[in-house]
Order: C-alpha cells, then structure tokens, then sequence
C-alpha cells in the first residue's frame, strides 16, 4: 500500500513539473512574450491577492527602451471580489527567464485595472484568485 501511494505521489510530482520552468508555471503567451507565474508566491488576504509572473521575449530580442532586457518579473495585486488587478512592482532582466543582474525596477502601487475578459490578465487574476477561468475551446 505503501508502494502504491509513492508511486502515486511521484506520478503527480512529476506531471506538473512538465509545464514549469524552475519555479515558473506556464500560463499562456502573446505574440511577444511567454507569460508564467510563481504559484509559490500566492498571498491571499480578505477578497485581494498577491503573486509574482514572468514576462519571456520570445524572439530573444532585447526588448527596447533604456532597459534592454529580454525578460521581466512583476509583484502584482489581485481584486479577487472585484475582478482586478494593478502593478506594484516590477523588475527587467538583461537574459530569459528572468536571469542576470537586474538593469532597472520600479516600485509603486499602479492604479486598479480591470481583468479583461479574455484576456493575459484574466488569467493571472483566475490563478491568483483560485477562479477557474481558463479558456475552453
């Protein structure tokens, strides 16, 4: 019986890891980035939540601006009753993935947007939030 639950728990150990880079969980991309998340990152307090995602060029490309990073992390905050969600920080890094020294951050509460339906954002909210609002096709 023994046997049996290890079995199953390193089944399930090892099937999740398929979709996570590190500690980045995929969640879904544009035509410019690969977006994840920290599911480890997850604090909930009353109706908001907060947790970290990762911003990936896809190209490889520097992306433009002063910056010249090829990846970013933001802090964001969730409205979970609200269905919303603001930047309150946000790091670039020269490399994928979020590696190397960071080149530039900024710290400070953005003003509340809405998850839009649809949307990268509506996403990140569902996960941070525990809503299933994953796209069925």
């Amino acid at each position: 019986m023994r046997k049996l639950i290890l079995l199953l728990l390193l089944t399930a150990v090892s099937s999740s890891a398929v979709a996570q880079w590190g500690k980045w969980s995929y969640v879904d991309q544009s035509q410019t980035f690969v977006i994840y998340a920290d599911l480890a990152t997850i604090r909930k307090t009353g109706n908001l939540a907060r947790m970290w995602d990762l911003s990936d060029a896809k190209t490889g490309n520097a992306l433009g601006g002063v910056r010249q990073s090829r990846s970013f992390t933001i802090e964001r905050e969730y409205d979970c009753s609200k269905q919303q969600l603001r930047l309150l920080y946000v790091a670039w890094y020269p490399d994928q993935m979020g590696e190397g020294k960071i080149v530039g951050s900024q710290s400070h509460p953005g003003n509340w947007q809405p998850a839009m339906l649809g949307t990268i954002g509506e996403e990140l909210w569902g996960i941070a939030c525990g809503v299933d609002n994953r796209r069925h096709f």
